[in-house]
């Protein structure tokens, strides 16, 4: 995401990426803003001018998008923020959240970050500086496929999802939590 508007407090869509179940690439573009970029957030997005220079349109990459995602599974983190991003809509059956997946979710049923979750379930450091929305991308299909069975057991037989099991941190004594728990799941 980049920042539009008063000092760019606004955040439109400026790259989208789609990894396949084996974490192949699919799909990877920028897209160029419909407002004039007043924020690249370069240092978190990776976002530069150039890239957005010769990028096709929202238009145009949502509805690529949208072809490639017809009548298929979409695994995001937060995903609805990138459907949001992208003024896409899927049918809700199809959609796996890695935000709101419980066996994911904190004690308090608030959801972790996507960096978060990669480092503590797959060993991957992921966001250490200028993000990646393949990277990010690639993260939440490795977690999906960590409970894949599980998850899709329980959404066939229309029982509740696995909830979330107890850690060692549960034990721990834990501040409130600051700050948003989210993280695009293949947007910048």
């Amino acid at each position: 995401m980049v920042g539009v508007g008063d000092r760019g407090s606004k955040s439109v869509l400026a790259r989208v990426s789609v990894v396949n179940e084996r974490s192949e690439t699919v799909y990877d573009s920028f897209c160029k803003p419909t407002e004039r970029v007043t924020d690249f957030r370069t240092f978190v997005s990776g976002v530069r001018p150039v890239h957005l220079r010769d990028a096709p349109s929202l238009e145009v990459v949502r509805g690529e998008v949208a072809m490639l995602l017809a009548r298929r599974r979409v695994i995001g983190h937060s995903v609805s923020n990138d459907f949001n991003a992208l003024q896409l809509k899927h049918p809700e059956h199809l959609v796996r959240d890695t935000a709101k997946y419980p066996p994911y979710l904190r004690v308090t049923g608030r959801p972790h970050s996507l960096k978060e979750l990669a480092l503590k379930h797959l060993g991957w450091a992921i966001q250490g500086g200028q993000h990646s929305s393949v990277d990010d991308a690639r993260a939440t299909m490795g977690l999906y496929l960590l409970h894949m069975k599980a998850w899709e057991a329980a959404i066939s037989k229309g029982t509740a999802l696995p909830q979330r099991m107890a850690t060692a941190e549960d034990n721990a004594v834990t501040k409130p939590a600051s700050g948003s728990g989210g993280g695009g799941g293949g947007g910048s």
